[in-house]
């Protein structure tokens, strides 16, 4: 997978909130209005970790 970036969203409470995440190395970046946020890749696909790193970091908000 390349640098490009994905776009990625998530519902909470019926809210859409979106985001994008582009995979560096072996990790998942995602940047949304709430930050930048990473995570090491393991055993997961890169855009459901970044999903769920979306999701943290909405609920972190």
């Amino acid at each position: 997978m390349t640098n490009t970036p994905h776009d990625i969203a998530v519902e909470l409470d019926g809210v859409p909130f979106i985001g994008r995440y582009i995979v560096r190395g072996n990790a998942v970046v995602v940047t949304s209005e709430f930050g930048i946020k990473s995570a090491e890749i393991d055993d997961v696909p890169p855009d459901t970790l970044a999903r769920s790193i979306l999701r943290e970091m909405v609920k972190e908000g």
